[in-house]
């Protein structure tokens, strides 16, 4: 029997090392460092390598880019805040928190009508 594989305990560790997700952080480009907090995803999280990790890093990352692109593009509409788009996935709030830092964003969205 395998394991559910648990998005929130993921984002909550991922955030704890900014290596591997952080662009302006000193450690993002030390290879050692990364290999070190990969190789404790690789066994806290079963995977089998480094490169299906960095695939689901990089997996979350795109979606987590995709939807700010569509709350970014249904601001600049002009339609009001009516139809402001608010993400459906229940991970974007915990994401938020942190990946927010990649953009430059200040992390104030809001998601409540």
């Amino acid at each position: 029997m395998t394991e559910r594989f648990d998005i929130f305990v993921f984002l909550r560790t991922l955030e704890t090392l900014p290596c591997l997700w952080h662009k302006a952080d000193p450690l993002y480009k030390d290879r050692v460092k990364k290999d070190a907090a990969e190789a404790h995803f690789i066994k806290f999280f079963n995977f089998t390598n480094a490169t299906e990790l960095r695939k689901k890093i990089r997996s979350i990352r795109n979606t987590y880019n995709q939807e700010i692109a569509k709350i970014k593009k249904s601001k600049s509409t002009g339609s009001g805040t009516d139809s402001i788009h608010i993400p459906k996935l229940a991970w974007f709030k915990e994401a938020h928190r942190f990946l927010s830092k990649n953009i430059g964003d200040t992390g104030q969205l809001h998601f409540s009508k």
